[in-house]
C-alpha cells in the first residue's frame, strides 16, 4: 500500500501522514478510509464467507491473504508490516528511538 500511496494519480492525497506505516495500518485495522475522509465509512462484516474459495483456501492452507480476511491483528494481516513500521520509526525518530 505504501509503494502504491507514492504513485497514486491524485498527489494531494499523497501526503507523508497518509503515507506512513503506523497509519496506515491503524486505518486498515479500524476500517478507516486510507486518506483520512472522516465522511467515508466502512462497515466491518465478521465472519465474512463472500470470499473467493481460492482466498480461503490459500489462507487455510498457506495462511496467505491474512489481510483480505483478519485485520485485526496488530499487523492488521501483512507479512511486512514489522520491517515497514521499524523504517519508518527509524527515519523518523532515529535510531535512539530504539534505545
Amino acid at each position: 500500500m505504501h509503494t502504491k500511496m507514492h504513485s497514486f494519480s491524485h498527489q494531494g492525497w499523497n501526503t507523508e501522514e497518509n503515507r506512513d506505516s503506523r497509519t496506515l495500518i491503524n486505518r486498515v485495522r479500524h476500517g478507516l478510509d486510507l486518506f483520512g475522509r472522516a465522511d467515508e465509512l466502512y462497515d466491518k462484516i465478521e465472519d465474512n464467507k463472500d470470499v473467493p474459495s481460492y482466498i480461503t483456501a490459500q489462507y487455510e492452507q498457506k495462511g496467505r491473504f491474512k489481510y483480505l480476511l483478519d485485520r485485526d491483528g496488530e499487523d492488521a494481516g501483512f507479512d511486512d508490516v514489522s520491517a515497514a513500521v521499524q523504517h519508518d520509526i527509524y527515519f523518523k525518530y532515529g535510531s535512539s528511538f530504539y534505545s
